[in-house]
């Protein structure tokens, strides 16, 4: 008796943790190239905002051109718009050399710093095969009057069916977004 309740325990054990297994979650690859940018550099405080539908834990997947879906068993591993910013400012640096991009800080004295406000409108799986990311860019002087902006949109094909593969591609939409405002900047 007591080896048949000891094997239901590890058989329970193992459905427990299989159901565990199919449960994803995902970062984005760090840039492989050189930094440029020099910390010397004027500050540039960089701020990304993600739209609302956006800003949430699973990775979102437009199954229409009116209906959009959060999946439930594939999610980003942290905040997603703490990886963005953290993706754009390692891209940033090893894209331009005008300035060194940072997060807002209260430590840091920002207050002659200029300003890159990136709102993010989409940043999604499409029902198209394609990872989409479009908004629009400002750069504001440390007044906060607007210098220049203007929109962008960036779709990549997915390789291969699968999140892994949307991810990728995301990234790759990212790193030519942000490839399109480096040299504006």
């Amino acid at each position: 008796m007591r080896n048949i309740l000891l094997i239901g325990i590890l058989a329970l054990t193992g459905c427990s943790n299989q159901a565990a297994t199919s449960y994803q979650e995902y970062l984005l690859p760090e840039p492989a190239q050189q930094q440029i940018a020099s910390p010397k550099a004027p500050l540039l405080m960089v701020e990304v905002e993600l739209a609302p539908y956006l800003d949430v834990n699973g990775i979102v997947y437009r199954t229409s051109a009116t209906e959009v879906v959060q999946a439930k068993q594939h999610a980003w591993a942290m905040d997603i718009n703490e990886i963005v910013e953290q993706q754009t400012l390692a891209l940033l640096r090893r894209q331009q050399q005008a300035f060194w991009p940072v997060e807002l800080n209260p430590t840091l004295n920002l207050n002659q710093a200029h300003k890159l406000l990136l709102k993010l409108e989409k940043f999604n799986g499409s029902y198209s095969g394609n990872a989409e990311v479009a908004g629009q860019w400002l750069l504001l002087d440390e007044s906060g009057v607007i210098i220049k902006g203007e929109q962008f949109a960036q779709s990549v094909a997915l390789k291969q069916s699968g999140y892994q593969s949307l991810v990728l591609a995301l990234n790759t939409a990212l790193s030519q977004a942000i490839a399109s405002i480096a040299p504006q900047l």
